[in-house]
This record gives C-alpha cells, structure tokens and sequence, in this order.
C-alpha cells in the first residue's frame, strides 16, 4: 500500500517507531514500582499517589469479578474527568474487561444505541445521571450500574459543602436493584439487598 505522507517527512526521521509490548495495567503496576509516592493525579484540591491509583484499581477490578464481569465484556463509561474514572478504567483492564467510553452530553437516545451497540453488560456513571441511566437500562443488555460522585475526592469543607451549597453538583441514588454507589471506607457487597455499595476510590 502506497504512503504518501511519508514524502512530507523530514530528513531523518523514521517511517516507524518500536513501541514496547506492554498493556496498560502493566505500565501502571511499572509506575507504582517505580514512583509509588508520586502523584499519579490531581483532582481540585486533591493529590492521588501511583500507589492509592493502584489500589483504587484493584479494588475495582475485583468489583467487577463479583458482578460477573469475565474476560472480553464491555463495560461503559459516562464520567467526566475525574479520579473515578482513571481507576474504573484501569480496574476494568486488570478484570480483562473491554472499556466503552461515552460522552456525557449525548441524548438517551443515543446512549440507548451505543450501550446496544457495544454489548455493553455493565455502566460507570455519575450521580447527576443516575436517574436518567436507571429509567434508559431496560432497554439495553446493561445489567450493573455503578455510580461515582464528585465529592467523594473532595477535602474539608468542600466535601461536606457541595451537596448543600451546589445541588446541582450532586444526587443521592436511592435504593434501586443491580445499582452501586462507590463509597469510602472499603469495598462491601450486600447481596439479595436491594441497593449495594463498593469502594473504588
């Protein structure tokens, strides 16, 4: 197959490049050996370390084997940047599950056809769209949803503020079957209850 881009190359410069054979969950575990200490990210006024990313991740990645998730399932995303969404990433990696990434602004009905689309089994989302995730689920083969907060990574007092002070910001998810809440404290799951809780972050 011809290349004509390669004519614009300037002199010297390679047609190709050698890219390490590494996944990305390994490059995170190299990272956390490496740099365990360091801050991996930075959310407002927060700092996460390589090591607490990492185990964020794991725990995620474990969540997901008790739902059910196997090797080669889709699960999708609909978070904003946030802490959430680096470790339900990386911890659906280590699961071996595949990510679908959605954007955040598109209409249900465009939701409904990319979760049929991909074959997407499971969901990440944000609190703010909980209820609008809830109503679309019948509709598609997603059968979990698991849902992040903004304030979760927030320090003293904006953690403590924002429900008050920025309802908009912020909705509580109420008991609904196959929905989670990620929460802080460590990784539980009620089962044959009807509203489940787990710790990612």
């Amino acid at each position: 197959m011809a290349k004509p881009w390669y004519k614009s190359y300037v002199q010297g410069v390679s047609h190709t490049l050698q890219y390490e054979r590494i996944t990305m969950p390994q490059a995170l575990s190299r990272s956390v050996n490496q740099f365990p200490d360091k801050t991996a990210l930075i959310f407002i006024d927060s700092r996460i370390s390589y090591k607490q990313l990492d185990d964020m991740a794991n725990r995620f990645a474990n969540a997901l084997i008790n739902l059910g998730v196997k090797p080669g399932d889709k699960v999708a995303m609909i978070l904003p940047n946030m802490p959430q969404l680096v470790a339900a990433t990386y911890g659906a990696w280590r699961a071996g599950a595949v990510v679908v990434m959605n954007n955040p602004l598109y209409t249900d009905k465009e939701l409904e056809y990319q979760f049929n689309n991909s074959e997407s089994s499971l969901l990440v989302t944000l609190d703010l769209l909980g209820p609008r995730m809830i109503a679309l689920k019948p509709k598609t083969p997603i059968q979990h949803i698991v849902v992040a907060h903004i304030r979760d990574h927030l320090k003293f007092p904006k953690k403590q503020l924002l429900p008050i002070l920025a309802k908009d910001k912020h909705r509580n998810i109420p008991p609904t079957p196959n929905v989670y809440e990620c929460r802080l404290v460590q990784i539980r799951f009620l089962k044959n209850r009807p509203s489940q809780r787990f710790v990612i972050n």
